[in-house]
Order: C-alpha cells, then structure tokens, then sequence
C-alpha cells in the first residue's frame, strides 16, 4: 500500500541517490567512496480512504531510513547500492475487515480474517536497489543499469532501467534516455464482506475481470513509474505528499492502527503474516516506461531542460482491497451494495516536463520547474514548482519552495454511493478525483568547501563529512488530504 505514496518518494529517492552520474550535468566520475545517509518521517490524514469507499480516515505514519553507497570500481566504472526501509502504520488498510468475518466456516477462520487487518495496518517494506554506471570510450557518454527489488505484506516488485547519457564535446549540452519495467506481484486480498459473498450485488464483487482474453496472469506492473510526478526533484524530500497522485491507481490513502501484537514477539509476528496471507490468490502489474531529456546551458545565467516521457501499464491496475459503493437507494452502509474496485487492464501516460535554473546572483539562484501530464483514464495534470536556493555564507544554503498541482477526473471516478449499479468500471479512490493541491517548504543545507569536518584515515585516504541537510514541507489537497513531511540527510566520502 506505501507503493502509492511512494510510491514515488523512495523510488524516487533511489534514483536520485544511486544515478549520480545522470543528475543533467557534464559527466564525471566519482573518485571517492560516497555515502548518503537519508531518514524520512511523514504523517497524513484525510477523510477519504479508498479501502472504505471514498468515506473514511486515511491516518497514516510512515518512518524511513535509507543509506546509498556509490564506490568508484576503477577510472571509468561506479557500483551503487541502496538500502532502506518504510514502516508505516495506516489506518485505512486496517479496515479492510471491518464489518469482521461473517461466515459460515471455523472460528479459525475469523482470527485469520482480524490478523490480516493488523497485519495490514502496520507492516514494513523492504527495498534494495543496485546500480553500475560506466563512462564510455569517448568520456562525453555514459551508460547505467539499475536493478531494484521491494517487498511489502500484499505486493512484491522487481524493477530494471537502463540510462544512457551523451555530452556535447563542450560540455555545455546533453541528451540523456532511459528505459525501464517494473513487474509487481500483487495478493488479492478483497474486503472481508466481498470474500464472504455479502452485498456484492448481480455482479458479484471481486472487481476482478476473470473473462477478459487478454489477461495474463503476471501482467502487471506497480504505479511504481508513477511518473507524473517530477521524480527528477533533487531535492530528497521523499514527500510521497506529492500531489501528483493524479499518477496512482495504487494509490491507497491509508490510516493509522497499531495492531495489538506485543513489540517483543517479532518472530511471531513475522510467522503470522507468512501464513495469514499464504492462500491469497495473485496477478500481476507491468508497467514499461521510455523517457528522453534534452538540455544544456544557454548563457552564463540560465540553463534549461525539457523532458518527455511515456509509460505503459498492462494487468491489474485496481487495487482489490478498495471499496465502491453504488447509488442504490440503500441508506445504511451495511446493506449497500459494494464491490472492489474495478479498472481497465491497461493505461498509457504521458508527460511532458520543462526545467530551468536562473542564476539570479552568486548567492542566489531560482529554479523552475513545470509539467503537463496526460492518460488515458480521462486525467490531465499541470504542475508547477520554484524553488530558490540563497546562500547565506560559510556553506550555509537556505531554500525555501513551492508547488502547486491540478488535475482533472478519471472518467472512472465517482465519490461515495456515486456509481451507477450498471456501470463497467468503477473506483472511488481520491487519487482519481479532480482537486489542487499546494506544496510549500523550507530546507537547509551545510556544506562548507572543505567539509563539515575531515581527518586522515591514512596517507591515501581522507574521511570528509562533506553536507547535513534538512527539509520540511507541508502539502494540503482540495480533498482535504493533509501531510507533513521532515527529512534529514548527511553525506560523507572516504
């Protein structure tokens, strides 16, 4: 379920932090070991959860460490690795079950169905990412392979993306292409009433499209690319926050509950969760993705970039634990017809980026940042982003920043008891909706010429605690979706 806000941040994260070598500068080749230390706290709350139909907490805390190590392996070659973690604890996906499980089977049957919604509502996921990066001959282009792999209690991802990058002789253009795949494996684990059969209607509930020909059962893939938003941000506020959740099917808004599971009993914890969810049926998400960025300096004050992107996403685009109920005539919630959300087994996106630093004066530069984006669920999006870094003196940089972001509704979207009993394609996920949302933040960054500090670890080697910084940011959605995001992150080279 933190693919959605992520979906996003950390991936984005793990780009940015392990492609060093692509970040739309001259080529260079690192020299020394670096390391990058990232911890990430964000926190949200809304009233519209799509686990509960478009009506409910979407509470949720979200902790995440992160290290990133880039080793330089000879003159031409770097290896990069990167670790880290995302616990969160959500609400929303803690009422998957929440009318309980009314069958006819065990008592077993009901501990199993409220150990799945503990489980779901406080879990962790787990991800790794490697990457090597090589000069090439000519030493003005480069390329870079990034494999990735991520686990979390209902989807396990592995994703792969080559970059190539070529300089002009002068160095003062480039032309940088990417292209990667994400495949996602995703439980189909439906709301508890839906398994028990109960409200679900003539159409049945599952949302899923068992007749459709073309569906290949591993064909999916995680919004994962979730692309339309400006994952190239260098700026490490992992703010899942981003608005850009016009870009996530598998966004899900989810809230905060613990579970009752005693903080000692780890190892009983994680037996639970491996059978809890052992006879969960699965499908699967691709998503492909080809992106191209042209850019370059285009006189001693201003360089630009502009970016165009496509992505594809084939196999199961819904997210099963999502609720939609329908315009039924029915007043209380328990009678209500409700079925899981149901979506197209494929989408295409497109986006279209413009970025541009203005050096204002040596101490001050603006850069910009606008991004149109399109799909074929009926969203368009525009984003606009400034952020001014103002360097205050001996290292210290301040820069304060702003977003703002608008998007137009899926055609598939309708909010609470909004959905005609007939129609194909139903969803009732926020993500989905038409809103504006604002983004505004402050960061600060220490990173004096020769270091925070710096010793000899021997006559070849110097250890440098080279920068600190921290960022905070505050996002609101017209929705009435709020977060808060603080991130703190240092690097050292050696």
């Amino acid at each position: 379920m933190w693919m959605q806000l992520n979906t996003k941040i950390f991936i984005v994260l793990l780009f940015l932090l392990n492609i060093k070598i692509f970040s739309q500068k001259k080529i260079k080749q690192l020299e020394k070991v670096q390391v990058d230390i990232l911890y990430n706290y964000y926190e949200q709350e809304g009233n519209n959860a799509a686990v509960t139909g478009g009506f409910g907490t979407e509470k949720l805390d979200n902790n995440a460490p992160q290290i990133s190590v880039s080793i330089p392996v000879n003159k031409t070659a770097t290896f990069g690795v990167t670790l880290g973690l995302d616990h969160y604890t959500s609400a929303s996906t803690g009422n998957i079950d929440k009318y309980g499980a009314i069958t006819s089977a065990s008592t077993s049957t009901s501990t199993a169905a409220t150990s799945e919604a503990n489980l779901a509502s406080e879990d962790t996921r787990k991800y790794l990412s490697l990457n090597f990066s090589r000069l090439l001959a000519d030493n003005n282009s480069a390329v870079s392979i990034l494999y990735g792999y991520s686990k979390e209690f209902d989807v396990t991802s592995n994703y792969g993306k080559i970059t190539w990058q070529k300089d002009s002789k002068d160095g003062n253009k480039f032309l940088s292409i990417n292209v990667g795949i994400f495949i996602d494996k995703w439980l189909l684990i439906y709301p508890g009433e839906i398994r028990d059969g109960r409200n679900t209607g003539a159409g049945g509930g599952n949302g899923y499209d068992d007749d459709d020909d073309d569906h290949d059962d591993d064909d999916d893939d995680d919004d994962h690319d979730d692309d339309d938003d400006d994952d190239d941000d260098d700026d490490h506020d992992d703010d899942d926050d981003d608005d850009d959740h016009d870009d996530d099917d598998d966004d899900r808004p989810v809230n905060l509950n613990y579970s009752a599971r005693d903080d000692d009993d780890d190892d009983e914890y994680e037996n639970q969760k491996a059978t809890t969810f052992k006879g969960y049926d699965k499908d699967t998400r691709f998503t492909y993705n080809i992106g191209a960025t042209y850019g370059g300096t285009i006189n001693r004050r201003l360089n630009a970039s502009v970016t165009a992107e496509v992505i594809i996403q084939k196999g199961i685009l819904n997210t099963p634990f999502h609720r939609v109920y329908f315009k039924d005539g029915i007043f209380q919630e328990k009678f209500k017809v409700v079925k899981s959300e149901r979506l197209p087994k494929s989408r295409i996106k497109k986006a279209l980026g413009f970025r541009a630093n203005y050096f204002i004066s040596d101490f001050m530069i603006t850069r910009l940042f606008y991004r149109w984006y399109s799909d074929d669920f009926g969203v368009t999006g525009n984003t606009f982003e400034i952020e001014t870094p103002i360097k205050l003196g001996d290292g210290f940089t301040l820069y304060p920043f702003y977003r703002f972001h608008t998007q137009t509704k899926s055609m598939y979207f309708q909010p609470y008891g909004g959905h005609n009993l007939d129609a194909n394609y139903y969803t009732s996920d926020y993500d989905l909706a038409k809103f504006t949302t604002n983004k505004f933040g402050i960061g600060m960054k220490f990173s004096p010429v020769n270091g925070v500090l710096s010793f000899k670890i021997n006559k070849k080697r110097e250890f440098q605690f080279k920068s600190l910084e921290f960022r905070f940011s505050s996002f609101e959605r017209s929705t009435g979706l709020k977060s808060t995001s603080i991130t703190l992150s240092n690097t050292f080279t050696f």
